[in-house]
């Protein structure tokens, strides 16, 4: 009898140990789980060629105007954590917002505020006592664990979808097409929670948990080229987000990211031999700002920066990475390769200069969502580093920025502007830089320009070509 009892009690513990959600728990965070609703003015028209924009028109689902996308109640107040993609195409014009919770019931939602680096959108209703997550530690997920991806897949209200880790820490760049992102922003391209599972479109903004209902993540991305799943999505860890999350509904924007105050980049076969490298990793620095955190810390043009607070850099873009992603005000070890020796430094990170604009909501009255100018025009663009401007088939000397990507709204008459082409003047002004193009497409549209004239560089040539302007 005794033997008998004891098994049992191994089988009453085996959903448990083998990562079986409870109902009452899978209720739980139902409860909290809503839908996000966003109606957008019918003269929005959508470029069905764009990669981010075959995701939300095949897969967040657009009923007419509509679009869906999943998202989470955080706070008993009504605030609510989704993707910033769920709004649709950046530029497009939304007329109402609302959410509808487990129960059916809809709340019209104001926009608080986002964050374009974790992909992040805070919305909030109006009431009290709303049913919320409770947040769980992403950093004891690992590999061959199951965790639960809710939301509303291919439009099936409240969805469970069980889901196994397939890998943690995953990065993932713009050639693996992850359907849901539209300029690929570092936060959800790396350390990424990788799941495989049915994770159809439409989980977008919704909430991931354990077993016991505690969310570790939210879904963010999937692999594929079409409108349904192919097995394989990501969601971003809990550790990364949560606390963007909570700044944005305090400070409708995120005000602790920080700066390291340098220009650096990636090491070469040529600059290898030069210092004498037995391998490529690193981020070169090439240029130090005055009065920075770098400045201060006494990190020099030339050195090669190997570690900051324990995160190995292998290239330039993580240096960039992890400087967004550590806390500022706070003395960090980092190490630095400097005359063939390695150097350990300490650095205290100042904020970062970069600032979101803030999405303002007036009701049913049509709006933009905010967005880099250059993006609103379709231009996708990457700094010209003289190691890409070679890769390119420019002179490594050559100045300006590359067009990596060029999507213009179907509205527009299409000028001849290519992926590849280097942008070394607008409106007969040069530009060195993503800033100097922002700013003169931000003063030409408050000017109401119809156009501005781009000096296109190109391995064959130069030309002039004018891009209209919304």
């Amino acid at each position: 009898m005794k033997f008998i009892f004891k098994h049992l009690i191994i089988i009453s513990l085996l959903p448990s140990v083998l990562g079986n959600i409870t109902y009452p728990a899978a209720k739980k965070v139902l409860d909290a789980v809503v839908r996000v609703n966003v109606s957008r003015s019918l003269d929005n028209t959508i470029n069905p060629d764009n990669t981010y924009m075959q995701f939300v028109r095949k897969g967040d689902k657009i009923a007419g105007e509509v679009v869906y996308g999943s998202g989470f109640i955080f706070s008993a107040d009504g605030y609510i954590a989704t993707n910033l993609h769920v709004l649709g195409e950046e530029g497009a014009h939304i007329q109402k917002i609302s959410v509808t919770l487990s129960n059916m019931k809809t709340y019209d939602a104001k926009i608080v505020g986002y964050d374009r680096f974790f992909d992040l959108l805070v919305l909030k209703i109006e009431g009290t006592k709303f049913p919320t997550i409770t947040w769980g530690d992403s950093t004891k997920v690992q590999p061959t664990n199951i965790l639960y991806a809710f939301g509303h897949p291919l439009g099936f209200d409240n969805s469970i979808v069980s889901c196994f880790v397939s890998a943690i820490n995953r990065n993932i760049s713009v050639n693996d097409l992850i359907m849901s992102t539209r300029n690929f922003p570092d936060g959800i391209t790396r350390n990424l929670i990788q799941l495989d599972g049915n994770l159809n479109p439409g989980l977008s903004g919704g909430p991931v948990t354990d077993e016991n209902g505690l969310v570790v993540g939210i879904s963010s991305s999937n692999f594929g080229h079409d409108e349904h799943s192919v097995g394989v999505g990501f969601c971003v860890p809990e550790k990364l987000i949560q606390g963007a999350i909570k700044e944005i509904a305090a400070n409708k924007t995120v005000k602790s990211r920080g700066s390291l105050g340098v220009q650096a980049q990636d090491l070469d076969e040529k600059l290898m031999k030069y210092k004498n490298l037995k391998e490529l990793s690193g981020a070169m620095i090439s240029e130090v700002n005055s009065d920075s955190a770098a400045h201060k810390t006494g990190i020099k043009q030339g050195d090669i920066i190997l570690s900051v607070n324990g995160h190995i850099i292998d290239n330039s873009a993580t240096l960039r990475y992890v400087i967004k992603i550590l806390p500022i005000d706070t003395a960090l070890p980092i190490e630095v390769l400097r005359d063939g020796k390695i150097i350990k430094l300490s650095v205290v990170l100042q904020p970062s200069p970069e600032k979101e604009e803030i999405i303002h909501f007036s009701g049913d009255k049509a709006i933009g969502v905010a967005a880099s100018k250059a993006e609103s025009v379709g231009l996708y663009l990457k700094t010209l580093t003289p190691k890409l401007a070679l890769d390119y088939g420019f002179p490594h000397t050559t100045n300006g920025v590359l067009i990596e990507n060029f999507s213009p709204d179907i509205t527009q008459e299409e000028p001849d502007i290519r992926a590849g082409d280097v942008i070394e003047a607008m409106d007969n002004i040069p530009v060195a830089n993503i800033d100097d193009v922002e700013r003169l497409l931000k003063q030409a549209i408050a000017q109401k320009k119809p156009s501005v004239l781009l000096l296109i560089h190109r391995p064959e040539g130069k030309k002039f070509e004018a891009l209209p302007l919304p």
